[in-house]
């Protein structure tokens, strides 16, 4: 009776070793490189093809941008900002931004993230002529299930000429 005592109790032992164990190994922040990793990808697929693999946002994201005159949440743009997103889509000929990530940390919760880097925006006006940008950014991702989300988004142009 007390060999099977001890082979429960050192089999009880062992399935919480493992359960405990499987559960560490799973805890959010777990696979922070994982994360860094996935979110790394879709900033070099969406620079790569942007019309296959944009960036998506959360729901209510800020978005800070030179472009616009106000900052904005994206759910509650109002009419000055969708007619600004329009005009810059007919003005923006052959568009193309391109991202390159200086610095991404994820938070050891696993569910966040920032991003800062430099990139270039380059398009071509109706008359002809070729407009290139340089600038600085910091994005902020959510993590929503398995998906990585822009939350926030804050980008200025470096090379102002006043």
């Amino acid at each position: 009776m007390k060999t099977f005592f001890t082979c429960a109790h050192s089999l009880a032992l062992f399935c919480a070793l493992v359960v405990f164990g499987f559960m560490a190994f799973r805890m959010p922040g777990a696979d922070i490189k994982t994360d860094e990793q996935t979110i790394r990808s879709l900033v070099e697929k969406q620079n790569q093809h942007p019309e296959q693999h944009p960036i998506k946002f959360t729901e209510a994201s800020i978005f800070v941008s030179g472009a616009y005159e106000r900052p904005f949440i994206r759910n509650q743009e109002g009419p000055d900002i969708k007619q600004r997103q329009e005009q810059l889509q007919k003005e923006r000929l052959n568009f193309k931004a391109r991202a390159a990530i200086e610095r991404l940390v994820v938070a050891k919760s696993g569910d966040m993230a920032y991003e800062f880097g430099n990139g270039t925006l380059d398009w071509d006006k109706a008359d002809g002529s070729h407009t290139h940008l340089d600038n600085s950014y910091l994005r902020v991702w959510r993590k929503n299930g398995q998906d990585w989300l822009v939350d926030a988004f804050f980008a200025r142009p470096n090379n102002i000429k006043e």
